[in-house]
């Protein structure tokens, strides 16, 4: 989802971190690490591989992305990957219609003046229930997805106080290499707030030491 031009800002005009940002703060990239340590070693290019890797779990998410907005959904490319992503998309098409989903708020971008950053969201309705859903491309569920998302139900929280979260929290992954599709959906998430507003003080005290090794 795109932020807003020109980044988040509070009341003040003074700009903001975004949740994602923030969300990766103090990430382990250690998988990362490995991952592109294994490509050198069998004698791949991991740019070549992190490009092939992106194309089916990438299609999908933006064939989702359309069908949220109700735009047309069209995939092109690889017949092999296009292939791989429509049976992502349709799996996804199946849990939407099973689970009611809804698109509430689309791509709603919000600034909390409590705690200070902003995010860009939508606010869905799954089984009938108000939940706040973040849409992933990405081989595996790292805690800073949770992150993430938690920090848009805060957003959702401080605006919209009579309309409450009650439908907990959902990750929509799609596989980055296959594009399959995957819905995991958490009740509570208050130990991933409390992490997220960690790495919010993080952020904000590693940017004052950075100021100072100019």
């Amino acid at each position: 989802m795109a932020r807003p031009t020109g980044g988040y800002r509070n009341a003040a005009g003074q700009r903001v971190p975004g949740a994602s940002t923030i969300a990766k703060v103090g990430a382990d990239p250690g998988g990362l690490l490995h991952w592109a340590w294994q490509l050198g070693i069998e004698g791949k290019d991991y740019r070549e591989a992190r490009d092939a890797a992106a194309g089916a779990g990438t299609l999908v998410h933006t064939a989702a992305e359309s069908w949220k907005k109700g735009e047309p959904v069209t995939f092109t490319g690889d017949p092999a990957v296009v292939a791989q992503a429509q049976t992502g998309f349709g799996a996804f098409l199946q849990w939407a219609e099973q689970t009611r989903l809804k698109i509430e708020e689309t791509e709603l971008s919000l600034v909390s003046e409590v705690h200070q950053y902003g995010g860009t969201f939508d606010a869905t309705l799954i089984a009938g229930k108000r939940a706040m859903a973040d849409y992933k491309t990405a081989s595996s569920l790292y805690p800073e997805h949770l992150l993430q998302v938690v920090a848009y139900g805060q957003l959702w929280r401080e605006h919209f106080p009579e309309k409450p979260l009650d439908g907990g929290y959902y990750i929509l992954r799609f596989s980055r290499e296959y594009g399959d599709f995957t819905a995991s959906w958490f009740g509570e998430l208050e130990d991933a707030w409390q992490a997220f507003l960690a790495a919010r003080r993080l952020y904000e005290f590693t940017a004052k030491v950075k100021a100072r090794c100019r």
